[in-house]
């Protein structure tokens, strides 16, 4: 089988392995797509990474649907689509133990045979399996709702319209937010802001975002900042824009810890605004990405103005290059196999 291994920064190596055999209670599942998120390039630039090189193979997929090849098991059938929530899943087939399945059932299972090619895959408008690839970045965004209740009529700045901030500027709008500010510095991205749901757009690169959200909320500024970044500038701002009382969502990984260890933050700010900080990290299958599943598949949250790339496996590393570089406008990278 298929399968890539990073073995340092911005460099990926293509292997070729045995096809697992699944062993009793097991699953073979074939990998169909896996998405490119923020983290995964972070480590693929050597920015983000916990782990030695050569990494693991497969490393760092994490976002990714396949379909059954094979089943020893009675939780799932030859040709069931799932959400594959296990990590490093760059290679053609992963395997999955029924004592600790990380898998999903994808709703409305359209497809029967594990051979019959999924439709269109490089087409530019998504299907649905290039939907559901955006289930465990919206899990992530789901799991911070949990923490966060009364949004009604509530004015909120998300910093950063990345996927993740995009997605968060559309679950503010269902839970009833009154003024959704995105904020970026990439004009293409605010673009797409205002389709997830954002009431205004901002280029943190062209004015004072201060001024902004005080003329926005007539000097009351946010009830609620999410920092979806991960830079130690944009958490400071955030403390700055919300209003005293205010919550501020800590949710970007920090890329620019000093020392690799300590975070800069103006303590006055949080102590005498008498700020909440609401830190939301990693989804829970069930409690989140299995809800943000649902939430895509009965259309309540749209991803598709989210997907911009496809590639095909032997084209990963552009894949992660693009992703990294923003060349061409990405927003969400998927790769097919």
């Amino acid at each position: 089988m298929k399968a890539i291994r990073l073995i340092k920064p911005f460099t990926f190596e293509f292997i070729n392995l045995e096809k697992p055999i699944p062993k009793e209670n097991e699953l073979l599942v074939k990998v169909l797509k896996v998405g490119i998120c923020g983290s995964d390039v972070s480590k693929f630039t050597g920015e983000h990474i916990r782990v030695p090189f050569p990494c693991e193979i497969g490393f760092p997929g994490h976002e990714a649907v396949g379909v059954v090849e094979g089943s020893k098991s009675k939780s799932f059938k030859q040709g069931d689509l799932v959400l594959i929530e296990k990590g490093n899943s760059f290679k053609e087939y992963v395997t999955q133990n029924e004592e600790n399945f990380l898998l999903l059932p994808i709703p409305n299972n359209q497809y029967t045979n594990p051979h019959q090619p999924i439709p269109n895959p490089q087409s530019p408008t998504p299907n649905p399996l290039d939907e559901f690839v955006c289930s465990q970045p919206l899990g992530t965004v789901v799991r911070c709702f949990h923490k966060l209740n009364q949004l009604e009529g509530k004015n909120v700045v998300v910093l950063g319209q990345g996927q993740t901030g995009l997605l968060f500027n559309s679950m503010f709008r269902m839970r009833g937010a009154k003024k959704i500010v995105g904020v970026d510095v990439l004009d293409y991205r605010l673009e797409v802001s205002k389709k997830m749901g954002a009431t205004h757009i901002f280029n943190n690169n062209t004015g004072d975002l201060e001024e902004f959200v005080e003329d926005m909320t007539n000097g009351e500024m946010a009830d609620v900042v999410v920092e979806a970044i991960g830079y130690q500038e944009t958490y400071q701002q955030a403390f700055r824009i919300v209003r005293k009382g205010g919550r501020v969502v800590f949710f970007g990984m920090i890329r620019d810890l000093d020392e690799g260890k300590f975070f800069k933050l103006n303590f006055d700010d949080v102590f005498r605004k008498e700020i909440t900080v609401i830190p939301s990290y990693g989804p829970h299958l069930i409690k989140d990405i299995k809800v943000a599943m649902e939430l895509i598949g009965d259309g309540k949250i749209d991803v598709k103005p989210l997907i911009t790339h496809h590639f095909k496996f032997n084209e990963v590393v552009r894949a992660f290059e693009i992703a990294y570089s923003k060349e061409t406008n990405p927003i969400k990278v998927i790769v097919d196999f």
